[in-house]
Formats: structure tokens, sequence, C-alpha cells
């Protein structure tokens, strides 16, 4: 018997799934129908699409001289899978900086910026783990969501995170030297200001609505 495929993730309450590329075939048409009947529009990977990106990766990041279809055979991944994808109407794009640079990861904001502008919902991808998936979800929950760190943190757990798990999805923050916890709270503060401007608005508009009593004539 085959290995058997984990299913995908959704983040409670949001657009977010999360899987891992070796146990979710994204080149199979039954992966492919689960796609489209969670609305799935685009596919964003923690690992090289083009041989172009993957030769732009550090030595230690690319195991050594293979080429981008050795990765994929060694890893078990179905190298025609982007372009099934896009066959059916769904995108899919690396989180890997293209083509050469320094740094191996696109930043969490290039990401977010992309990530806004998709249809319905998508799915973020890593070859085994969903570690650096993970913090690519986090920082976008951060960012978008009313929520504070310590309920995003419960949001993961609920889906299977340990706090081991989550500790190791922080440390790709620390590497990329941004504190998760200072992005909440500017996010947080920039909700409030926004809500306390808000209210004044409805306010004035509500006296401005209100009707001036006339005095009866003797």
């Amino acid at each position: 018997m085959g290995k058997k495929k984990e299913p995908l993730k959704r983040i409670p309450g949001t657009r977010i799934f999360i899987g891992g590329a070796t146990h979710v075939d994204l080149g199979d048409k039954a992966t492919i129908d689960l796609l489209k009947k969670e609305q799935i529009t685009h596919v964003f990977c923690t690992f090289p699409l083009t041989q172009n990106q993957f030769d732009g990766q550090p030595k230690d990041a690319r195991s050594g001289d293979l080429t981008i279809l050795e990765l994929f055979h060694r890893r078990g991944i179905n190298p025609l899978f982007p372009a099934r994808l896009r066959r059916n109407g769904i995108g899919a794009s690396s989180l890997l900086i293209s083509p050469k640079h320094m740094k191996e990861f696109r930043t969490y904001e290039s990401f977010r910026k992309e990530a806004i502008h998709t249809r319905k919902n998508f799915l973020i991808v890593c070859f085994g783990g969903w570690h650096a998936s993970g913090s690519y979800a986090m920082y976008y929950l951060a960012t978008m969501l009313p929520l504070t760190l310590a309920q995003i943190h419960k949001d993961f757990r609920g889906i299977g995170y340990s706090p081991d798990d989550i500790k190791l999805v922080e440390n790709f923050f620390k590497r990329s030297k941004v504190d998760i916890q200072e992005v909440v709270n500017a996010k947080l503060e920039k909700m409030k200001i926004a809500a306390q401007i808000a209210a004044k608005r409805k306010k004035r508009k509500k006296k401005k609505k209100t009707p001036v009593r006339r005095a009866k004539l003797k």
C-alpha cells in the first residue's frame, strides 16, 4: 500500500490552506478536483517551479548540483503540476527569490501583496513539512485579520500544529529578522485607529440627519 495522503488543512475562518507536496499530488486529477471544490485559485510553493529559480538558490538549499527534474523525482513530485494547475484555472508561483540572490525565500510582504489579489482561496505547500509554509500563513493572518498572536497560535494548533511546530515556524521569522509580535501589534493599532475614525464619522453623520424642530406659532 502507498503512503496515505494527508488532506489539505484549512485555517479556520480564513481562505488559507496548507499542505505538503510529498503528501498531496498537485498534478493528480483528484487533487485538482479537490482544489476546485475548495475554491482554491492559487498555489504558493516554498520550492522552485523552474530551473532558473532552482539555479538561483544557494548550493546548500538545492542539495548539490541536481536539476529541478531530478529534485522533483527524488521528492516524488509530478513535474507537470504547474501546467496542469494553470490548465484548470489555478495559478502557481514560487516563494523563492528568482533568479540569483543571496537570500533563499521571498519576503513576507512580497507574498502578502500577491496573496491579497487571489480571487478566492489559496494553498501554500512545502516539500515535506509545513513550517516554512506555516510562517507565510501566519504572517498573512498577522497583517490582515483582527487577531492577536495568541489567537493565531490557537488556530494553528487547531489544524494540528504542536507547540514545537509553532516554534519552528517562528524560527523562519527570526531568520528573516521579522518580529511577528510587533507586526501583530502594529496591525491591531491601525485597526483600532480606523475604528475610532469610523465611529466619529458615523456620529457626525447621525447629527446632521437629526431633524431640527421648529417652534410652534401661537
